[in-house]
C-alpha cells in the first residue's frame, strides 16, 4: 500500500474522531489523539459532496454515475481512484438518499458523522444555512441514515481503520505523521532526501542521509574542506591559496535558517481551484493530488516562509542553501 494511498483512507476514513497513534490504549481510553483529525476528514466529505453534485448537474447523470465519474479522474497510481471506488461502496447508498432529499453537503457529511462538532460550539458549515437552521436539518437527515444499514457499515470500517496504525507495515507512517518527521530518514537526523510525507518540501534536503553527522543548517566542519556537510553545495578549498570555499565565500556573512511554527496558514494549506469546479476536470485535474495528500494537502515548497520551488531570486545566498525547517500543522 503506498503511503498516499493510506493518508487518502486517514483523511477520509477517520471520521467520527481523529486517529491515535497510541493504539494499544485505545480501548481503554475510548478517545483518540491524532492530528489528521475531523477537520481533514469533513472538508474532505464535504469537497467529494459537492463535485458529486456538480458533475451530476454538468453531465446531466444520476449522483450514481457521477460518484463513478468522479473517481475515474482519480489518479491510478497510486491506487487512489480504486480507493474513491471502495469508499462509494461504504457510502455512496447514503450520499444519493441524502441528495435526493435535497440536502447539501455540510447536512449530508454531518447526517455521516464525517464532520462532528462540539455541542457547545455553533455548527460549521460552508453553504447557507438550510430553513429551520443546520441543526435541525441534520437531524432529521441523521434518522434517514439510521434507518438503513450504514451505521453497522460504518462501524465495521471505523474497526479496520483504528488496527491499520497497528500494523508493524503501517506504523511508522502513523508515527511519521504524528511527530511531524520525515518517513525516510535512514540515519534518524530528521532530514531527508525524500520529498513528502514531512521530507525535504518540510525541511532542507539530506544529502547523505546515511550520515547523520551531515544535514542542512549544521555548523560547517572545518570549513566543508573535505565534504558538505551542511548540504548547502559549498564544499572544498582554493588550490591557489588554501582557503576553503565556505570560508571564503560564507564567513563573516552571519547565515541565519529559518523555522517555521504555525498553523494550516504557515503549512500554506491549499486546493486548487480546478479540483471544485467540475465543469473543466478531467484526469490531468488531479495530477497532483497523490503528492498533495502525503503532504497532507499542505504545499510548504511555495510558503512565504520555506518556498523553494518557482523562486524569483534565482541562486542567490548560498550559504544559506537549504537552512529551513516548516513544523507547520493543520
Amino acid at each position: 500500500m503506498s503511503p498516499a494511498w493510506l493518508i487518502l483512507l486517514l483523511m477520509l476514513c477517520g471520521s467520527s474522531s481523529t486517529v491515535s497513534i497510541r493504539y494499544e490504549k485505545f480501548y481503554q481510553k475510548q478517545s483518540l489523539g491524532f492530528s489528521v483529525d475531523n477537520r481533514i476528514s469533513c472538508i474532505g466529505c464535504i469537497l467529494l459532496v459537492s463535485l458529486t453534485e456538480q458533475l451530476a448537474q454538468v453531465h446531466n447523470s444520476s449522483i450514481q454515475d457521477a460518484m463513478e465519474l468522479l473517481c475515474s479522474y482519480l489518479p491510478e497510481k497510486p491506487n487512489v481512484s480504486g480507493l474513491c471506488t471502495v469508499l462509494i461502496e461504504i457510502y455512496g447508498a447514503e450520499i444519493i438518499k441524502l441528495l435526493n432529499h435535497k440536502w447539501n453537503g455540510d447536512v449530508v457529511c454531518h447526517a455521516m458523522k464525517l464532520c462532528n462538532n462540539d455541542p457547545d460550539q455553533p455548527v460549521c458549515h460552508i453553504y447557507q444555512q438550510p430553513k429551520g437552521g443546520i441543526r435541525k436539518a441534520i437531524m432529521q437527515a441523521e434518522k434517514t441514515v439510521k434507518q438503513s444499514n450504514f451505521m453497522k457499515k460504518s462501524e465495521i470500517v471505523s474497526n479496520v481503520y483504528l488496527k491499520l496504525c497497528s500494523l508493524p507495515i503501517l506504523r511508522n507512517i502513523c508515527d511519521a505523521m504524528e511527530t511531524s518527521t520525515p518517513l525516510e530518514d535512514f540515519d534518524h537526523d530528521n532530514f531527508s532526501g525524500f520529498p513528502t510525507l514531512r521530507g525535504y518540501h518540510w525541511r532542507g534536503r539530506d544529502c547523505n542521509d546515511f550520515d547523520m553527522s551531515i544535514y542542512p543548517g549544521k555548523r560547517p566542519r572545518d570549513w566543508d574542506a573535505l565534504n558538505d556537510s551542511n548540504c548547502n553545495g559549498i564544499w572544498g578549498f582554493d588550490p591557489e591559496d588554501g582557503i576553503p570555499h565556505e570560508k571564503k565565500f560564507c564567513e563573516g556573512t552571519d547565515t541565519k535558517g529559518i523555522i517555521v511554527l504555525g498553523d494550516s496558514a504557515a503549512a500554506h494549506f491549499h486546493i486548487p481551484p480546478q479540483w471544485m469546479t467540475a465543469l473543466n476536470m478531467s484526469k490531468e485535474t488531479f495530477a497532483d493530488l497523490p503528492m498533495a495528500l502525503s503532504n497532507e494537502l499542505d504545499w510548504p515548497q511555495f510558503s512565504l516562509y520555506t518556498g523553494f520551488q518557482n523562486s524569483t531570486n534565482g541562486n542567490l545566498n548560498r550559504c544559506n542553501h537549504r537552512d529551513y525547517q516548516s513544523i507547520a500543522r493543520n
